[in-house]
């Protein structure tokens, strides 16, 4: 093989470990929990979801719940964004109103509810986390993941969540921010878990993908290009143009 073609056949070989879970809330809707790390953006990622979800379907077939009940101004927040795009907000505050509140309204197309940020006991004690209990069928778990936060930190948080078999699929953010996608794509591989969207931006316009995993193999290389502190690999990249490439070729 050229340089050329070993580097394609790898880049086909990582298409291949990445999982994704094709537009499901989108598409399918259902009842589906934002949790992640502080800083992770859950709000806008949630109002994301919610602003692309109105422009596919209708306004009337949405509900947002917050139940952050510790960061300051994360309920205003978070019904900002509600008035804004003309959906509904409730706020639960314990248990028994996250149950409440979910049963009756579980005859929405989709309802998107904003958790509280995870805290090092929570990773200690997953199955603890209040919309874990709930008896809604169909409720999922999305882990919010943040591609700017060190690997290491990420790896054990989506390591100790996957392990306890509670969350669906992972939402990359702040793509933006991050220096390469290396740290982000290695934990969804690792732990096998599937990856449902990536974004960029802090504004709700801004942009919401949903996973595709070629694209995500040609955004990191992508990215690698423009770091700096690879000159040799940046310089490799250059024989050839290896985001074209096959996720069937290898």
């Amino acid at each position: 093989l050229t340089p050329q073609e070993a580097t394609r056949d790898a880049l086909g070989l990582l298409t291949r470990q990445i999982r994704t879970t094709d537009d499901d809330v989108l598409v399918k809707g259902g009842i589906v929990v934002l949790i992640g790390p502080a800083g992770a953006g859950k709000t806008t990622t949630l109002a994301k979801l919610a602003s692309q979800f109105i422009h596919r379907h209708h306004s009337k077939d949405i509900i947002l719940v917050s139940t952050d009940t510790h960061r300051l101004g994360a309920q205003e927040q978070l019904m900002a964004y509600g008035r804004l795009l003309g959906i509904p907000v409730l706020k639960a505050k314990d248990q028994n109103e996250i149950n409440q509140i979910l049963s009756a309204v579980k005859d929405k197309k989709l309802v998107l509810v904003d958790s509280g940020s995870l805290t090092q006991s929570d990773l200690r004690n997953p199955q603890a986390l209040p919309t874990m209990h709930t008896k809604i069928e169909g409720l999922k778990h999305y882990l919010v993941m943040p591609a700017s936060m060190q690997a290491a930190t990420l790896d054990h948080i989506v390591k100790t969540l996957t392990a306890s078999g509670l969350i669906e699929a992972g939402i990359l953010t702040k793509v933006d921010d991050a220096i390469n996608l290396g740290g982000a794509l290695s934990a969804a591989i690792q732990h096998k878990l599937p990856i449902a969207y990536w974004s960029d931006g802090q504004k709700i316009s801004s942009h919401l993908y949903p996973a595709k995993s070629q694209q995500l193999v040609s955004k990191a290389v992508a990215m690698v290009r423009t770091t700096p502190k690879n000159p040799n690999l940046e310089a490799q990249n250059t024989m050839g143009d290896t985001t074209q490439f096959s996720s069937n070729h290898a």
